[in-house]
């Protein structure tokens, strides 16, 4: 990335300064984002990660190892930052779950990142059948990716736990990654026409557990 503001040349060609900041980390999450996507986690290093972000090894090192960068990667595509998005704070409880626009218009931001972040997941998921620090960040994902869902159902007042986790079951695929690669990437849906299909899914699964006469 080229300053408009003139940086001081290093004696690595694209390597600028080193001194850390908020720019430098949102820089270095999506250079090594791009690098994890295009060539992998373990054909990647930490001075390639520098010099596509265009600062010093000391300050990508200041925001490593390798790995954490891999798991910072997924979340700032994902989440806009490396923290996890919480569905918790989804107002799944402020509406009518039998509203399809309504979680539709809800699981935008999901899907979205679920889009942006693909690529890193395929690199983590490639990863973790050599490397057992990926096998251990990927078994995180797919365990907040169920705590999270369960959080989300949790919002429903009709759902007993019992019946939260066979919901959950079901829409762990349906609203995953690997669904949205398989639809849109694969049989070339539109984004739009998954994100309906996610809701109507999630109203008929809800729907069909929930006692009669509730």
């Amino acid at each position: 990335m080229v300053s408009a503001k003139k940086q001081p040349q290093p004696d690595d060609a694209g390597v600028e300064h080193n001194v850390s900041s908020p720019d430098d980390r949102n820089r270095i999450h999506e250079a090594a984002a791009k690098l994890f996507e295009s060539q992998g986690y373990s054909q990647t290093t930490l001075t390639e990660i520098a010099r596509l972000a265009g600062v010093c090894l000391d300050v990508v090192e200041e925001h490593g190892p390798k790995i954490r960068l891999l798991g910072a990667a997924f979340w700032a595509r994902f989440a806009g930052d490396e923290q996890e998005l919480d569905l918790a704070t989804y107002p799944l409880a402020d509406f009518d779950a039998t509203d399809v626009a309504a979680i539709a218009r809800v699981i935008k931001p999901v899907i979205d990142g679920m889009a942006a972040s693909l690529g890193v997941l395929r690199a983590i998921e490639d990863a973790a059948t050599c490397d057992s620090e990926a096998a251990s960040l990927l078994e995180d994902l797919q365990f907040a990716h169920r705590s999270d869902t369960l959080k989300m159902l949790a919002q429903h007042p009709g759902l007993s736990a019992r019946r939260r986790r066979s919901v959950a079951d079901v829409l762990i695929y349906t609203f995953s990654h690997h669904c949205y690669e398989h639809l849109v990437i694969g049989c070339g849906w539109s984004r739009e026409r998954y994100r309906r299909w996610v809701a109507e899914h999630i109203v008929t699964t809800i729907d069909s557990v929930l006692p009669a006469g509730r």
